[in-house]
């Protein structure tokens, strides 16, 4: 008997954690199949398939090809997810249920809000169905070419709640946001469909002015649950959601380490791989490996300002990805861009030590290292999540990290 086949289906899926997330929750044989809009009905048609999750940007799409659908999809007008029983094609929307899970966690309430939801997609009508089932006042759709859109935004800044349903932020082109919250005075509360990176561009100015803010990933860990009940005709009991939040959000996210140049911080970071097992990367070594040529050299070939490009641009690669660990230059946390950067999927800890114990061998720009701390320790204290002192054992220091690490990152 050939084995059952259960997947993803999108368009781009390099970004997608739905595999990893089924494994947690025991589904082992889940695969992701990218394919193109003229092959739908034919991978539909595949022998052996037994459960699918839809995504990006094919949730509407696949409805014509459904034998069936709940009544809660045809209320949404989206499916995110096909059971094939006895030779039909069953369509569901689980996305709901993600958002019911994705506000209560957040502390969010509907009740008697005005809510604006941005994008007119799939995702978007299921946040509208979600929003009217959890009791919004007003929910209003924004888009690029609808009723309600960017240019008459004004109309609506009394709104109570802010929801991103568009892939403005998404990876692999983090940078942006699809409005700035701080403009809506009244809002108290900011959700973001989009979980990688972890903190868009549109959370972290929530986060900013202050409103609650929360990504995509406690949804779709939600709806996977769900979902895989429906697959597998069985019941999950709930509190099987958080465990798998916790375990995802831990391999999913990064550890950066910001610091004075001989702080330590390669030392810690080598320590925290052997620690965690996650792989380290180091800024300094990436600008050298692409360069040719170390650190000084590039100085005094090219200039401080063309050596700090090239580690902006080795730190912008570095901060897309995913569960490791990243070691920083001293004069890192200097740019704004590399500040947001790092935070965009990374945990960042400074790394401190005592200004008498730092060395200045190898170390071009560290002359004057009582100065040059005090110059940098508004910009440590603005790029760090935890402060880490360095001053005695490599080993503690590491430990003191991975510690708060694991007590600290859920999403």
């Amino acid at each position: 008997m050939e084995k059952e086949i259960f997947g993803l289906i999108g368009r781009k899926l390099g970004h997608s954690d739905s595999a990893i997330i089924h494994e947690k929750f025991g589904l082992k044989n889940y695969r992701l199949f990218e394919i193109e809009p003229d092959e739908i009905e034919r991978f539909l048609n595949t022998p052996n398939l037994k459960g699918l999750n839809v995504t990006i940007p094919y949730k509407m799409d696949v409805i014509p090809f459904m034998d069936e659908i709940t009544e809660e999809a045809g209320a949404v007008g989206s499916v995110n997810t096909i059971v094939f029983r006895n030779g039909r094609k069953i369509g569901h929307n689980t996305d709901v249920y993600g958002l019911y899970y994705m506000a209560k966690r957040a502390g969010i309430d509907f009740t008697n809000k005005k809510a604006v939801v941005f994008g007119s997609g799939g995702a978007s009508r299921a946040v509208v169905y979600a929003a009217k089932k959890m009791g919004a006042r007003e929910i209003v759709v924004v888009s690029r070419t609808g009723e309600n859109n960017y240019e008459n935004l004004f109309l609506h800044e009394d709104a109570d709640l802010l929801i991103n349903a568009t892939p403005v932020g998404m990876y692999p082109n983090p940078e942006g946001a699809v409005v700035d919250p701080a403009r809506f005075k009244k809002a108290f509360g900011c959700m973001d469909l989009v979980y990688n990176p972890r903190l868009t561009d549109f959370l972290r100015l929530a986060k900013e002015a202050g409103k609650i803010h929360v990504n995509g990933l406690g949804m779709l860990v939600a709806q996977a649950k769900q979902a895989e009940e429906w697959f597998l005709d069985k019941k999950i009991d709930d509190s099987e959601i958080d465990r798998v939040l916790s375990e995802v959000a831990k391999a999913r996210t990064s550890i950066a380490l910001v610091g004075m140049p001989g702080a330590g911080k390669s030392s810690v970071g080598y320590a925290l791989g052997q620690i965690s097992g996650l792989p380290v990367y180091d800024a300094d070594a990436e600008v050298e490996k692409e360069a040719g040529m170390t650190i000084p050299e590039i100085m005094e070939k090219e200039g401080v300002p063309a050596f700090r490009e090239r580690e902006a641009n080795v730190i912008k690669r570095l901060s897309l990805l995913r569960g490791a660990i990243i070691v920083t230059g001293g004069g890192a946390v200097l740019r704004e861009d590399n500040r947001l950067n790092l935070r965009r999927n990374a945990r960042v800890y400074q790394i401190a030590r005592d200004v008498s114990l730092l060395s200045k061998e190898g170390r071009p720009l560290s002359k004057n290292l009582i100065q040059m701390e005090k110059d940098r320790a508004p910009f440590y204290a603005l790029a760090r999540d935890v402060l880490i002192q360095n001053d005695t054992d490599i080993e503690n220091a590491a430990n003191a990290v991975w510690s708060d690490f694991y007590e600290n990152t859920r999403d």
